[in-house]
């Protein structure tokens, strides 16, 4: 059996492992891929037995789904990782023979998303080769079809700031810009990945094929992509599945395999049509007479203008169009003036005329006005009412969907920007050679920074309203986007769906396990336990523990119980959850959970009194006072209580209270008493208390856990001594169990974790 090396290790320029071939005549034009594998850090192969051959100023295009390995190709081509085994070489030379700052400089790189550094567009394409001239990079962006683009910028052209081309609605500008700064190294051998546009961006497509046929012209070209279009003039086509070549040929050869994965993507990948403008005014269809009248209110306010100059001109009988009215009335205006303060004596006909227009320019400021006021509360209602509705459904989607979600932080620190730069686009910057120049950069920077803050707090200058405004619409669409979209989200397990067992029906408190295994979870950013054929079952009033090293497998039970996460799918009817006689896979997860009450280290108290926060989750009333008494009794946290000044009536201010960890974690149990569960749930509740409040909780747990199925996960190993059974539990699987007597003094695993236990602690 072959050993496998860790695979995908990166690579460091080393002079005495690398060096660039004696011969000066070989050319970064020529592919021979012979059978490669690499893998993945988790083991998992990501390219088995790929094999290729590419002729010079040829184009080979790699297609496959998401996942298929196509970026692996290029990560090996740059020598960012090693293959596990197999050969590639380039121009008959083995790739890993060539030095690697020259080997890069001869190759052109454009990453799937694209990567643009903190300056001009000028600039960010100069990176490509530190010595180009203006027209060299104005020549780049022709070929690549963003000169247009760039010229259209805010006037500024070559010298806009990249910060202007953020967001998705640039991403085939940015990739073009970036296309441009590879082109103008002028590579023997040309590396694109394409990037993943929306299938309603036709138009865009059709920009980034024009381009890749251009530069490809007189040159060696890998271009990657899940889109089958893209490569349809390819000299030769790799289509990837999961690691493996699934075919080979042109795109007319592999089109004529109907049941092939080419063709299924290429019939699959359909423009589609999204869009948040129709959906929102379907939201706020309710509000449709309020919509109604502010139109009208609109149209009376935006009249008023024109009717006040018409009743102008009726002064001195002037016979205009509204439009001749507009462009003379400027003309007119201090001539009209005169005429009627100059006439003292005026007709009465005149004096009449005066009078009439005069109170129907009164009539059109009123109407004016009302239709003003109108106009914003009516709109005003309509929208408030919408956003009140949104809060309130996407409030709803993000408690459906909390597990799965994942801070996405919408700024980065402000200290040495250049190098969270310089780290976070590592790849690129090897891959252009400019190491060096990104030094000089960081301390140019650095000499500068005194001066760049202080210019940085002169001020600012203020925007008119259309300009504060315009900003703003591209936020709102960008928002209701992100807003509809968590409310569409499916979560995985779903708290509604399942069923309620009869009223007749009383879950007992068993729990067992039958076969369970857990799998890791990638969407999910926690340590992830990994159960594999976990059998056991807990009695009613029974107090089980679950210990191991952390990964063990112990964090999936708690998971499982509460149904944050399904476990792996059965093989058969016997395996699964199961509360009594019941597989949990048929229970609705809002009725389960009623049936449990967790308190683990992260357990928080709410910004209410401690009364409401014992019975919080719960209908009660005032009658039920005596009940949150008793469970704060139990919890060893009611003389606490009553030693405030205000009693249970003391609200609970985060950051501001004057209680402790410890004394919030005591009434975080009362809270889970007071619920009087059938199963309760203990994960590492002790975390980070000190000697005493650990002494007050373990004897309140001791006191009450038998009146419930107790599953515990000790925060140390010594806590397990009043434990029923010990289940421990190491990679997943269950290696022994029994009583803390029994296990502490045998020659088990237990009693070795035990004995490491109090060595750390001494």
């Amino acid at each position: 059996m072959m050993d496998v090396h860790p695979a995908l290790s990166i690579i460091w320029h080393s002079s005495v492992l690398e060096k660039t071939p004696k011969s000066t005549g070989h050319q970064l034009n020529r592919v021979i891929w012979t059978p490669l594998s690499s893998m993945s850090e988790s083991g998992r192969e990501v390219l088995r037995q790929v094999n290729f051959f590419l002729k010079p100023n040829c184009k080979l295009a790699i297609v496959g789904l998401e996942g298929a390995g196509k970026s692996a190709v290029f990560q090996l081509l740059l020598r960012h990782y090693e293959p596990d085994f197999g050969e590639y070489f380039i121009s008959g030379v083995d790739v890993r023979c060539w030095n690697i700052k020259k080997f890069r400089e001869r190759l052109g790189f454009v990453a799937e998303e694209p990567v643009l550094f903190e300056g001009t567009i000028a600039h960010n394409i100069r990176l490509g080769r530190l010595e180009a001239t203006d027209d060299e990079i104005r020549s780049a962006s022709m070929l690549t079809q963003v000169h247009e683009f760039i010229q259209s910028l805010s006037g500024q052209g070559y010298d806009a700031s990249v910060t202007q081309l953020s967001g998705l609605k640039y991403v085939v500008q940015r990739w073009l810009i970036t296309l441009a700064r590879a082109v103008i190294r002028n590579p023997t051998l040309l590396l694109l990945d394409c990037p993943n546009l929306p299938l309603n961006r036709s138009w865009e497509y059709s920009i980034l094929i024009e381009a890749v046929k251009r530069v490809s012209t007189g040159r060696t070209v890998i271009i990657a992509s899940r889109y089958p279009n893209i490569a349809e003039d390819a000299d030769q086509i790799l289509v990837l599945d999961k690691g493996f070549v699934s075919q080979m040929g042109t795109s007319a050869e592999l089109l004529a395999e109907e049941n092939g994965l080419y063709a299924t993507m290429t019939h699959v990948y359909k423009p589609l049509r999204t869009t948040y403008f129709s959906r929102t005014l379907r939201e706020n269809r309710p509000e449709l007479p309020y919509i109604i009248f502010g139109c009208i209110s609109s149209l009376v306010a935006g009249a008023a203008q024109p009717s006040f100059a018409v009743l102008y001109s009726e002064v001195f009988d002037v016979r205009f169009t509204h439009f001749e009215i507009i462009r003379k009335l400027k003309k007119i205006f201090y001539f009209a003036v005169l005429q009627i303060f100059a006439s003292r004596s005026g007709s009465r006909a005149m004096q009449h005329r005066i009078a009439v227009v005069g109170g129907m320019m009164a009539l059109v400021g009123v109407c004016r006005l009302l239709a003003c006021a109108g106009q914003g509360y009516f709109f005003g209602v309509s929208s408030e009412r919408l956003i009140k509705r949104l809060r309130i459904e996407y409030f709803e989607a993000l408690m459906r969907q909390l597990r799965n979600l994942r801070p996405k932080y919408s700024t980065l620190p402000p200290v040495f920007p250049l190098v969270n730069e310089f780290m976070s686009k590592m790849n690129t910057v090897r891959s252009l050679n400019l190491e060096e120049h990104y030094v000089k950069l960081y301390i140019q920077k650095a000499d500068e920074l005194a001066r760049a803050f202080a210019v940085m707090n002169m001020g600012t200058q203020s925007f008119g309203r259309f300009f504060d405004v315009v900003p703003e619409i591209q936020v709102a669409y960008k928002s209701a986007e992100i807003i509809y979209q968590t409310i569409d989200r499916k979560p995985k397990i779903p708290k509604d769906n399942g069923l309620i067992p009869h009223d007749l029906y009383e879950f007992s408190g068993r729990v067992t396990f039958s076969h369970v295994t857990l799998k890791p979870r990638d969407d999910v950013d926690r340590e992830c336990d990994v159960l594999k054929d976990f059998s056991c079952t807990i009695n009613p009033g029974q107090v089980v523990g679950f210990v191991g090293l952390p990964g063990c497998g112990r964090l999936g039970i708690v998971d499982l119980v509460e149904q944050f996460v399904h476990p792996s799918p059965p093989e058969d009817d016997e395996q699964g959850i199961y509360f009594d006689y019941r597989n949990i896979r048929q229970l609705k997860p809002s009725w389960i959970r009623s049936q449990c009450a967790l308190i683990s280290y992260e357990s928080r108290l709410f910004s209410r009194s401690i009364k409401e926060n014992i019975a919080y989750g719960l209908d009660v009333n005032e009658t039920a006072l005596n009940d949150i008494i008793q469970a704060a009794r139990s919890a060893n946290v009611h003389d606490l209580i009553n030693a405030l000044p205000e009693g249970y009536d003391t609200v609970f201010v985060n950051g501001e209270s004057q209680i402790s960890e410890g004394q919030q974690r005591r009434i975080a149990l009362a809270r889970a008493l007071f619920r009087k569960p059938k199963i309760l749930l203990v994960d590492r509740f002790t975390t980070d208390l000190d000697v005493e409040d650990q002494r007050l909780i373990l004897r309140a747990l001791a006191d009450n856990m038998h009146q419930y199925t107790s599953i515990v996960i000790p925060h140390l190993f010594a806590h397990a001594s009043y434990f029923d059974q010990i289940i421990v539990l190491r990679s997943g699987q269950q290696v022994e169990s029994g009583t803390f007597v029994e296990l502490s003094q045998s020659a088990s695993y237990f009693k070795d974790l035990l004995n490491l236990e109090k060595m750390n602690r001494f």
